[in-house]
């Protein structure tokens, strides 16, 4: 995860470039779900999972999918080409654990997994959860 260059704040650890790419995004997404109602329309998806409406459209056809719903918007977020659905795709694929591996987390953030072993040996982790990942990726240069 890389910091946008467009957004004039250069991150110096992976929690910063997480809070700049990352946490907005899916804040938007959070709000979609939680206070619009179905269907979502293509160009909104489109908008918040950065990837073309002709993307969309496509995974749409391939999963028999004929209107987005909640179910249908992250079946569509974990099979996109975007950084954001990338990001998703890899959670869900770890399974959302409560407690995290030093090699879960560097595959769902793209770290590499001995920067996120000795961050966490440096700070005593011994389990990697939701409270202590801003923690360690605080601790791990972009």
């Amino acid at each position: 995860m890389r910091a946008k260059a467009e957004t004039g704040f250069k991150t110096r650890n992976f929690w910063d470039s997480y809070l700049v790419d990352a946490a907005p995004k899916l804040t938007e997404i959070d709000l979609l779900i939680k206070t619009s109602d179905s269907p979502y329309n293509i160009s909104v998806v489109s908008d918040l999972l950065y990837i073309s409406e002709n993307e969309i459209v496509g995974i749409m056809e391939g999963m028999n999918i004929s209107e987005i719903d909640r179910s249908a918007f992250f079946r569509i977020m974990e099979n996109g080409s975007s950084d954001i659905c990338g990001l998703y795709r890899r959670e869900v694929e770890c399974g959302s654990p409560d407690i995290y591996s030093a090699d879960m987390v560097s595959y769902i953030y793209g770290i590499e997994p001995d920067a996120v072993r000795s961050a966490a040996e440096l700070l005593g982790i011994k389990d990697i959860t939701a409270f202590t990942l801003p923690l360690l990726l605080s601790n791990i240069s972009a």
